[in-house]
């Protein structure tokens, strides 16, 4: 039988005016995920078009609500992948809270994230809980972790055990070393016994990074089918999987490799937040032509800035971005041959050249691909899809070309919110969901405040959102009313 996919497929297909990315396996429909950084297509649409991002699905199987077995270090058959491994039962989140405040708040969100709309019964406990010194023993049944040693407290205690290296800013791991703060690893870490008086632990899966904290919409960046997939802020780097060894870590063996990487012209520009600026650094293939460079860069610029000035963020992130000729290039380097898609983890957007003009399409993509990047690092991981593409939306003004404000007659109907929260908003077309989240997010400020948005609303999950609102000074009722007029 097919392995089942958890994780999305990153290829996209464009149909009529929007794209959708849908995965099957085993003949299901998926269950459907949060996961940014899939690509936005505008071929299909007119000039004067605005950019609709794209809708991403994923399968899963059912996932029993009773007790895993404990935790064992004994190796499957088969390779363990991630999407093996969460088919064993319940999981049980590990998060890393040995980083800094905003690490270990962005380590538990994005977890969070996953768990409502996935695993609303799987338990989540603090690296801390783990009693490294016991073995497998002292894990937790179908540990999943995330962060890697320098953000969890658990993986820096077996640092040396360990089958790779991984700290701040570089990965070694089989053969491959990689120096650089937007790398990513996901892997399922083979078991290994006691040794040489030191303890062992049990397979587990790992989602972590080499940035602080590594793990920005981590769960986009991997398909799920491969037993080790390394990644960076163009996309696949490496797939493999590991090799036992008697009485030693495993290696890691790797079957695929990513696009060469290539050269690159690199200029800088400033992005000014009311209390700091930071910089936006574009790069282009040092063979591009390069005569309309300053109309696309300047198109760009015009695209953040609306997101510093509509969220009101005082000291913006640093944001790369990676100018293509057209989809073809883009797809080359990337693997992804949409308009635009962003690397959150990476801080990093790559976009394909567009109208360049004022309110052209090229800033209104850059506006809703860029909000992923910079409310991420602003206002941390949001809780729901419905309000990261609601705000993204709303920031851009427009979709499918067309003004919000049109679409409120346009649209024949108007999901229940609870629905939009929780796992409906993926399963329904997204010239439905994406016009109703940022019509949402709009009646919400005009409710709450964007205040209110950026600390209670936007980070709650479907499991929270009662609350959530409460703490806005509203309800969930008093939102549903104002929607419903």
């Amino acid at each position: 039988m097919d392995q089942v996919d958890i994780t999305p497929r990153r290829r996209c297909f464009s149909i009529g005016r929007q794209l959708q990315c849908l995965v099957r396996a085993a003949g299901v429909c998926a269950l459907s995920i949060l996961l940014f950084g899939c690509s936005v297509d505008t071929s299909s649409s007119p000039a004067s078009s605005s950019v609709a991002s794209s809708v991403v699905s994923t399968t899963t199987t059912a996932v029993p609500s009773t007790a895993a077995p404990s935790a064992s270090i004994a190796t499957p058959p088969a390779p363990a992948t991630p999407n093996s491994f969460l088919q064993r039962g319940q999981p049980t989140f590990v998060i890393g809270a040995a980083g800094d405040d905003k690490s270990d708040r962005a380590i538990a969100g994005q977890v969070e994230l996953i768990r409502a709309l996935v695993f609303p019964n799987a338990r989540v406990v603090p690296d801390t809980s783990i009693d490294v010194a016991k073995g497998p023993d002292g894990w937790p049944p179908n540990p999943v972790v995330y962060g890697g040693p320098h953000v969890n407290a658990a993986l820096a205690a077996l640092s040396d055990r360990l089958p790779f290296r991984l700290k701040a800013g570089s990965l070694a791991i089989g053969d491959r070393s990689f120096e650089d703060e937007g790398v990513v690893l996901v892997t399922v870490v083979p078991g290994r016994p006691a040794t040489d008086g030191k303890p062992g632990y049990p397979e587990f899966l790992l989602y972590a990074g080499t940035g602080t904290p590594g793990v920005g919409e981590i769960n986009g960046a991997s398909r799920g089918r491969d037993a080790i997939f390394i990644g960076d802020r163009f996309g696949m780097v490496a797939t493999g999987h590991w090799q036992s060894q008697p009485d030693r870590p495993a290696v890691a063996v790797f079957d695929v490799s990513g696009p060469e990487r290539i050269q690159w012209t690199s200029t800088e520009r400033k992005l000014k937040g009311e209390r700091a600026e930071s910089m936006v650094t574009f790069h282009v293939p040092k063979s591009a032509d390069s005569k309309d460079d300053d109309r696309h860069i300047a198109a760009v610029m015009r695209g953040l800035d609306r997101v510093v000035r509509k969220l009101e963020i005082a000291e913006p992130s640093n944001v790369d971005v990676y100018l293509y000729a057209d989809g073809e290039e883009k797809s080359r380097m990337t693997g992804n041959g949409g308009d635009g898609h962003a690397a959150v983890f990476a801080h990093t957007l790559h976009v394909r050249r567009a109208d360049p003009a004022p309110g052209g399409p090229l800033e209104g993509l850059v506006a809703h691909e860029g909000t992923h990047v910079l409310a991420y690092e602003a206002w941390g991981p949001t809780g729901t899809p419905m309000m990261g593409e609601g705000l993204a939306v709303w920031v851009s003004g427009k979709y499918g070309g067309q003004p919000l404000e049109a679409w409120k007659a346009k649209l024949s109907k108007r999901t229940p919110i609870r629905n939009l929260v929780g796992p409906d908003f993926r399963r329904m077309p997204e010239s439905e969901s994406y016009p109703q989240a940022g019509l949402v997010v709009e009646m919400m400020i005009g409710e709450v405040g964007l205040d209110g948005i950026r600390r209670h609303l936007f980070k709650a999950t479907a499991l929270d959102w009662d609350r959530a609102t409460v703490a806005a000074g509203t309800t969930s009722e008093r939102l549903q009313a104002a929607w419903s007029k």
